[in-house]
Formats: C-alpha cells, sequence, structure tokens
C-alpha cells in the first residue's frame, strides 16, 4: 500500500495549485485588455492624425488653385 499524503499537505498543494491557476488566469486577462486598450488608442491617434493631415492638404490644395 502506497504512503498515504497527510491532509495538510493535501491541503497545502491544492491551494498552491489552484492559486497558480488563478494568477495565471488573471495576467492573462490583464494582458489581453491591457493590449486591446493599446491598440484602440493607437487606431484613435492615426485617424486624428490622418484628419489633420488630410484637412492641411485641403487647405493648401484650395489657397494653390485660387492663386
Amino acid at each position: 500500500m502506497p504512503n498515504p499524503t497527510s491532509i495538510r499537505v493535501n491541503i497545502l498543494s491544492n491551494f498552491l495549485i489552484i492559486t497558480g491557476l488563478v494568477a495565471a488566469s488573471l495576467l492573462g486577462l490583464q494582458y489581453y485588455f491591457s493590449q486591446q486598450i493599446a491598440v484602440s488608442a493607437v487606431h484613435k491617434s492615426f485617424t486624428q492624425a490622418a484628419a489633420r493631415l488630410s484637412q492641411q492638404i485641403q487647405i493648401k490644395d484650395q489657397c494653390n488653385y485660387s492663386a
């Protein structure tokens, strides 16, 4: 018959496994949502820069045609 593990070791090992799984899942979720926020911010920034650039080009085109 194999050596039975004590209740203390069993509870401690279960606690450590559960804590590790929770920590890993929380880190994964944080990475995913941080990445989504970063991509959204970059998209918004590039959209605003493109809009400003487009306005500047239109203004310069109007000045060149009117002169």
